[in-house]
């Protein structure tokens, strides 16, 4: 009984070490707020060329084009690729368009 309790012990220290050393590797940030980051910088990086990034898709004749002519996944797909927006964010500026 006292070996199987030492046991599980162990593992537990060798579990909460493995989370410490993965948090410890991504600066202590889960991979929401690296994702998060990434798209902060992307839309800074927009801002500073005088482009205001959270319409210029809006404004995107292609993706307008697409959208209205009932190939919302092209659409969407060009959303992802040019304005580096994750699947969900892309569906709705598409579907905003599409009403």
């Amino acid at each position: 009984m006292t070996m199987l309790l030492i046991v599980g012990v162990g593992l537990a220290l060798v579990i909460a070490l493995a989370v410490v050393i993965a948090m410890l590797s991504s600066g202590g940030k889960t991979a929401r707020e690296l994702e998060l980051e990434q798209r902060v910088r992307v839309l800074e990086a927009k801002a500073a060329q005088g482009g205001d990034a959270s319409q210029s898709w809006q404004q995107d004749a292609e993706v307008r084009a697409l959208a209205l002519a009932g190939d919302k996944i092209k659409a969407i797909k060009l959303v992802r690729e040019r304005y580096k927006m994750g699947l969900k964010e892309a569906k709705e500026c598409v579907d905003t368009i599409t009403g």
